[in-house]
């Protein structure tokens, strides 16, 4: 499996005692997928919003009948809303990555869990254009969506 749900809980500093940590009940819930890099091997890319202020990174792998496991930021880009993890669980088959140009018109798939579900989705859209290293899509993306995989397979 190359797709999955993670959920991260958020803290914040507390500000008389900045070295401290508070838990808040705010979880954030996003889809990830497994990428394989040189140098580093197999990670979970997903959106830096999804995991920022994290303490606790779940990845959540019901939907394959196996235990949820945790994972931790292997380096984080704000600027590019980009986020790698690791480790990626056992057994992660990592999808190809798309290095070359991008068409305007050329059909794509956004590939994530929306809404919070366990199940995978997948919907199709059209790339409208780029910008630097900025993509624009027409499709729908639900939240829960964020991390997922904008693929052209």
């Amino acid at each position: 499996m190359c797709h999955f749900k993670i959920s991260c809980l958020r803290v914040q500093a507390a500000v008389t005692q900045p070295e401290c940590l508070e838990k808040t009940d705010d979880v954030s819930i996003g889809s990830a997928f497994a990428c394989t890099f040189d140098g580093v091997g197999t990670c979970l890319v997903t959106n830096y919003h999804v995991i920022e202020d994290g303490v606790s990174i779940v990845v959540h792998r019901e939907h394959l009948g196996l235990p949820n496991v945790t994972t931790r930021v292997l380096m984080a880009c704000p600027d590019l809303d980009f986020a790698l993890l690791s480790p990626a669980p056992e057994g992660s088959t990592p999808i190809p990555v798309h290095c070359g140009p991008l068409e305007p018109g050329e059909q794509v798939h956004v590939i994530g869990f929306p809404l919070d579900s366990n199940q995978l989705r997948t919907s199709t859209a059209r790339l409208n254009g780029t910008k630097d290293e900025y993509i624009q899509i027409d499709g729908g993306i639900c939240a829960g969506n964020s991390g997922g995989a904008v693929t052209t397979c």
